[in-house]
C-alpha cells in the first residue's frame, strides 16, 4: 500500500518526566524533544505517543515521512485482535522488529538489533513492569497480508511541525503586558511614585501571582529549562533561562531563532545562564 510508513522510517523516544503534563501542553513538549533529540527528522513527519503513569514516561513513536504516508507498518498488526475481546500484553516478532501491544493498543516498538525474544521480555519486565502473555511470530507473508488488508489506523498521529508553538509565547507576552499595564495604571491612579518603563517579576512570589503564565511555561521546565526572571519592555520581553545543559538552551533558542536574540551566555555554579530578548 502507498500510504504505509516502513519500519525503517520509525524512531522511538522514551521521555521521563516528574509528573504527567497537562494535555494542552504535551504536544508541544513532545515536538520540542523530538526536534532536540532527532534533529534529522523532517518537519513533515508524524508521531504517536502514550503516557505510562506507573513509570512516568511518555513513549513516543516518530514516523519519518516526506509525504502522506500515515499508517505505520507495525500498527497493521493490530488486525490480529480483530473480533477478540481478550486484553493481554503481547510481543509480535517480525523479521526486523518487535512490536508490543498492551490491551490491543500499540505500546512499544523496538528494532531487533541482535535482541532475542527473552531479552525483550526481560526489558519489558525490568523497565516497564510488564509481564508478557503471548509471543507471536509474524513471518513476512503474514505481515504483508496484514499490511494489504489494513484500511485505516484508529490511532491519532500528530504532525511534527512546530511552527505554531510560538503562539504560547505570544499569549504569555500579551498576558504579561496587560498585567504590567494594569500595575502601572494603578500606581499612577493612586498617586504613587511615577511609573517606570519596566516592571520586573524576578521574585518567585510575584510569578505565583500569575499562575496562567507558570502553566504556559510548564512544558519548558519539564525540558529542564528554568526561568529566573521576566522583564517587560516596549516591543520586547527580556528573560533569563537556566539549564545544566548548554545544548538544551541553544536548541531551544534555535527553534525560535526568528524571535529571540541572545544577549549573554554565562556558566557558573554548574549551570548555564542565558539572557535573551524576545521580540513582540
Amino acid at each position: 500500500m502507498d500510504n504505509i510508513i516502513s519500519h525503517s522510517d520509525i524512531y522511538t523516544l522514551s521521555l521521563k518526566v516528574t509528573e504527567e503534563i497537562k494535555q494542552k501542553f504535551v504536544i508541544q513538549f513532545i515536538q520540542t524533544n523530538i526536534k532536540q533529540k532527532l534533529p534529522h527528522i523532517p518537519d513533515t513527519s508524524f508521531f504517536y505517543y502514550h503516557f505510562i503513569p506507573e513509570i512516568l514516561v511518555y513513549e513516543v513513536f516518530v514516523f519519518q515521512t516526506m509525504s502522506n504516508k500515515i499508517i505505520p507498518e507495525p500498527f497493521c498488526l493490530q488486525q490480529y485482535y480483530e473480533n477478540s475481546s481478550i486484553e493481554t500484553t503481547d510481543i509480535f516478532c517480525t523479521t526486523h522488529y518487535f512490536m508490543v501491544f498492551k490491551n490491543k493498543v500499540p505500546f512499544l516498538y523496538r528494532s531487533i538489533e541482535n535482541l532475542s525474544i527473552e531479552d525483550m521480555k526481560l526489558y519489558l519486565k525490568q523497565i516497564y513492569h510488564l509481564k508478557v502473555d503471548n509471543t507471536i511470530q509474524i513471518d513476512d507473508t503474514k505481515l504483508l497480508n496484514f499490511v494489504n488488508s489494513y484500511k485505516k489506523s484508529p490511532y491519532k498521529l500528530y504532525p511534527l511541525n512546530i511552527n505554531n508553538s510560538f503562539n504560547f509565547f505570544i499569549i504569555f507576552f500579551i498576558f504579561t503586558t496587560l498585567f504590567t499595564s494594569y500595575i502601572l495604571y494603578m500606581s499612577y491612579s493612586n498617586s504613587i511614585k511615577p511609573p517606570q518603563t519596566t516592571y520586573k517579576l524576578a521574585e518567585r512570589k510575584h510569578i505565583k501571582m500569575i499562575p496562567k503564565v507558570i502553566e504556559l511555561f510548564k512544558y519548558i521546565k519539564l525540558s529542564h529549562i528554568y526561568i529566573q526572571n521576566i522583564v517587560s519592555k516596549p516591543h520586547k520581553i527580556e528573560t533569563t533561562l537556566i539549564s545544566k545543559n548548554r545544548s538544551e538552551l541553544l536548541d531551544f533558542v534555535n527553534i525560535y531563532h526568528n524571535r529571540i536574540t541572545i544577549k549573554s551566555l554565562k556558566y557558573k555554579k554548574d549551570k548555564y545562564f542565558m539572557e535573551i530578548s524576545i521580540g513582540l
